[in-house]
């Protein structure tokens, strides 16, 4: 792969009937021969996709050169899977209608598979002007013109040309340059996918793929992958327009050289993507445009295309058949299940044909491409298929709430980031709610709030809680997450003894600091020979955790099997302090007529104010210790006891 560095450019996809003259004009364009095969030449007939490009000069309106890839596709009808096929990525068309057939089966075939895909056409050319008279040519440009206008494909004014003359190629060329100039580069979603329209290998380099990418850049060295299988790769050489680059963007038509696949791994049809998380999928919802007079519905066999692939399927409407009328599209929400999985996301189209007459019949844009279980009941398929449309019509993160929504409500963070592309690190939606690894609308997480009100006043066990969430349907694995999530937003309050409602926390706080204080009181009742401590706070409806907080902030001090208020024991280093034994050595039974009390109770107390630093013991006598400047008759320091 061999040749300059090219810069960018942009991918047009010829369109029309069979022997209107497309690959002649291109040829004319841009001197390259765009029928590869003996066979095509032989018969004058495109079969396979071509692939020519030339230079735009700069104009007056346009101050640069513009490199321009033409896709020349099959016009015969026997060959439209291959028209699908090139017309599926790309992002502009040119439609070629001869002057002598005029607008033909084929012309309307393929400009409608223009319509549906939603391609613009940046020009349109009326070829062999020379053979016919001036006002059949006018006529021609007229009905070309209406038309294309009644599609929605263009309101630019045909260009009448004729390649053999050389009639109109410059004009042409203008046209070509303006109507690209109206047309938005191709976006940059990070999410690079290149559908595969041949396949080859070059001696010595190994396979290569061809097709036009889209959703993001790919560089040398990239790792990629080959779905629907899976096929791990790497990207060892990439071409543009015949030269080597080292990095091709979205709307450039490239030749990728695949290390680590073999040619007999790929096929047209499968996908090159990039190291994002693609779902692979045989089912998929979305809204279905069905051009006019025709009609989709769960009998019939149909073919879908999209990019370069193309599948049996079956398609099963969600409120009924979805017909045209004899001027109109028809409209509505379907379910596609695809034969052969392929790796789809939001805002893909599929291109719906009928397998039996050979017919388009209309495109299904892709909206959810992992549905959930089909609704059940007539209201409830009416209300999804009212979403479905919603989706359908949304872009970007307005699509996000609607794709939940159609989940139930709850869907996985994963399952939304391989749907659209969302990165999970970009802010969501004011109306989605982050819950762990999920994302639930705000309608559904209100759900939970009002589950909670039904908890009531005072604290609440965890257990209790989180069967509050069980009966809101609040799954399993997400039980953790959603408690978390509610006491950070403040739905929840975390308490000591709990968890209470906002509204009841600053009532639970009083009734757990009265709680406490009852606690303490009892104790201070007998305090040199309290009672045990679990018992009191039995009596006074504390728990474990109402202790635990009682003795970390220095309110009782446990000593072994008793415990006493703090309250007391400062009182017993006061007393001591301010008795004779201040002075002198002193026995644990003199202790005794100071602090009157057991031995239960006194030797626990004494050892802890030496290990308080309040006296010292030398395994006989205790001695109380007076630091400089210290009132011996006051309170000794909080930190010492």
């Amino acid at each position: 792969m061999e040749g300059s560095r090219r810069r960018p450019h942009r991918v047009v996809v010829t369109a029309g009937h069979v022997d209107h003259g497309k690959s002649t004009l291109l040829r004319a364009l841009t001197g390259m021969e765009p029928d590869r095969l003996d066979e095509e030449r032989r018969r004058g007939l495109s079969i396979e996709l071509g692939f020519v490009w030339c230079t735009l000069a700069a104009t007056r309106g346009h101050p640069s050169d513009l490199e321009v890839a033409f896709v020349d596709v099959p016009g015969h009808e026997r060959f439209i899977a291959t028209m699908l096929a090139g017309a599926g990525s790309a992002p502009a068309a040119l439609l070629v209608v001869a002057a002598d057939d005029g607008w033909s089966a084929q012309t309307q075939e393929h400009a409608e598979v223009l319509a549906l895909l939603g391609t613009p056409v940046v020009a349109t050319a009326v070829t062999k002007s020379g053979r016919v008279a001036v006002d059949r040519v006018a006529e021609v440009v007229a009905d070309v013109r209406d038309r294309s206008r009644g599609l929605g494909l263009t309101d630019r004014q045909p260009v009448v040309t004729d390649a053999i003359e050389g009639r109109g190629l410059d004009e042409l060329r203008r046209t070509l340059r303006d109507g690209l100039a109206a047309v938005p580069e191709a976006a940059d979603g990070g999410r690079p996918r290149l559908w595969v329209d041949r396949r080859f290998v070059i001696a010595g380099t190994g396979t290569v793929v061809t097709g036009t990418l889209t959703g993001g850049p790919v560089r040398l060295g990239d790792r990629v992958a080959v779905l629907p299988d899976d096929l791990p790769g790497r990207v060892r050489g990439l071409e543009a327009l015949g030269g080597d680059v080292d990095a091709a963007g979205p709307g450039q038509r490239v030749a990728i050289n695949l290390g680590g696949v073999d040619r007999s791994q790929i096929d047209r049809g499968d996908a090159v993507v990039g190291a994002t998380t693609w779902p692979v999928t045989d089912t998929v919802e979305g809204w279905l445009h069905v051009l006019p007079g025709r009609a989709v519905g769960r009998r019939g066999a149909w073919h879908v295309h999209v990019g370069t692939a193309a599948t049996a399927a079956r398609i099963a409407p969600v409120t009924g058949e979805v017909a045209g009328t004899d001027d109109e599209r028809g409209q509505g929400a379907v379910r596609v299940l695809l034969e052969r999985p392929l790796p789809l996301a939001a805002g893909d189209i599929l291109v719906v044909r009928d397998a039996g007459r050979s017919r388009t019949v209309g495109a299904v844009h892709v909206v959810d491409p992992r549905p959930g279980a089909p609704p059940r009941g007539r209201v409830a398929r009416a209300d999804h298929a009212r979403l479905v449309e919603q989706a359908a019509a949304a872009d970007g993160t307005a699509r996000l709430p609607l794709l939940v929504a159609l989940a139930g409500g709850l869907r996985p963070v994963d399952d939304l980031a391989a749907a659209t592309g969302w990165t999970g690190t970009t802010p969501l939606p004011t109306d989605l709610v982050r819950v762990g690894t999920h994302v639930a609308t705000d309608g559904r997480w209100q759900t939970w709030v009002e589950a909670l009100a039904g908890l009531g006043t005072g604290s609440h066990a965890r257990s209790d809680v989180l069967d509050a969430l069980r009966g809101a349907r609040v799954p399993a694995d997400l039980l953790d997450a959603a408690l978390a999530n509610l006491v950070e937003v403040g739905r929840l309050v975390a308490v000591d003894t709990g968890f209470a409602l906002p509204e009841h926390a600053d009532d639970e706080t009083l009734r757990r600091e009265r709680r406490r204080r009852a606690v303490v009181e009892s104790l201070l009742a007998e305090p040199f020979a309290p009672p045990p401590l679990d018992e009191v706070a039995r009596s006074h409806g504390a728990d474990a955790r109402d202790v635990a907080a009682l003795v970390q902030r220095g309110d009782v001090v446990r000593l072994g099997k008793v415990a006493f208020a703090a309250e007391a024991v400062r009182s017993a280093a006061h007393a001591l302090r301010g008795s004779p034994l201040a002075g002198r050595p002193f026995a644990a039974a003199e202790a005794r007529e100071v602090v009157p009390t057991s031995r239960k109770y006194l030797i626990p107390l004494l050892e802890h104010l030496a290990r308080s630093g309040v006296t010292t013991f030398d395994g006989t006598h205790h001695r109380l210790l007076l630091r400089p400047g210290a009132d011996p008759s006051g309170p000794p320091a909080e930190t010492t006891i």
